[in-house]
């Protein structure tokens, strides 16, 4: 099995509301997650 670290840094643009800039940081972490959720190889319940 392979498990990867994934660090994100966001630049939010100056005057993003908050929960707008919330909306795409979660955004990215499903993102980040879908190379795994892909991968027939994994065995875990994770996917």
């Amino acid at each position: 099995m392979r498990e990867f670290l994934v660090e994100i840094t966001t630049a939010v643009a100056r005057g993003t509301g908050r929960a707008e800039a919330v909306r795409g940081r979660a955004a990215d972490a499903v993102r980040a997650g879908e190379p795994a959720a892909a991968d027939p190889g994994r065995t875990d319940s994770a996917s």
